[in-house]
């Protein structure tokens, strides 16, 4: 006798965000990072794609307390 254990569907929650910066300014005391992993986690967010964040080059970074990785593959700072 095979027994077959269901498996639990989880719809993957994808959101498009025009942020306007990510970068940060010395009046703030948290990273605009931060605030937006805070978000993203606070709607369930899976996956979102960010616009307009006003970073040059492409780099990879995370915020470990919200659970997310950012990923930036942008223009370099001489074409913006």
């Amino acid at each position: 006798m095979n027994t077959v254990a269901s498996s639990a569907r989880r719809t993957l929650q994808l959101a498009a965000w025009n942020v306007h910066t990510l970068l940060d300014r010395d009046d703030r005391h948290e990273r605009r990072t931060a605030i937006i992993a805070h978000e993203l986690a606070r709607y369930n967010i899976d996956i979102a794609a960010l616009s307009k964040t006003h970073i040059s080059g492409s780099s990879q970074f995370e915020e470990v307390s919200a659970g997310y990785t950012f990923f930036c593959h942008c223009q370099p700072a001489d074409e913006m």
